[in-house]
């Protein structure tokens, strides 16, 4: 069903429940939504933002299209001040990169002794090592 008032807002319903309302800025949408390709956010002459929330927190989950699970996943959670960026998978990594190339790159590999696993940080430059306002921990 739908309804439509004049010079105002057009209202979607699924089993008697609104969907998608228009507004004067935008529109409101209730549930969860699907896109086959891309969303763009274009904020004009302001910067465009993307923002993200709910009671226990937030996160955005990227993934390639061979998984079955978050490749990298940018959060933040109740209680906690601040957020994180977590890679998922054994051989996972995080890189910053630079026009294209590595300036720092983060992975966690397996050891072929123990199994044990370690985290290894290095710039173009060599071993990273931290001012001390930054920690790494493994």
């Amino acid at each position: 069903m739908a309804t439509f008032a004049v010079n105002g807002a057009a209202t979607l319903y699924y089993d008697n429940s609104a969907k998608l309302i228009t507004t004067v800025n935008g529109i409101d949408v209730t549930g969860t939504g699907s896109f086959d390709t891309f969303v763009t956010i274009d904020g004009g002459t302001e910067y465009g933002r993307l923002e993200v929330g709910g009671d226990k927190g937030a996160y955005i989950d990227l993934k390639a299209p061979d998984s079955d699970d978050y490749d990298l996943r940018v959060a933040s959670f109740s209680g906690h001040v601040g957020g994180f960026v977590n890679t998922h998978g054994a051989d996972s990594s995080f890189k910053i990169k630079v026009n294209n190339a590595d300036k720092l790159v983060v992975d966690r590999q397996a050891t072929r002794d123990t199994g044990n696993t370690r985290t290894h940080t290095t710039t173009t430059n060599g071993p990273y090592a931290p001012p001390a306002n930054i920690s790494i921990s493994s």
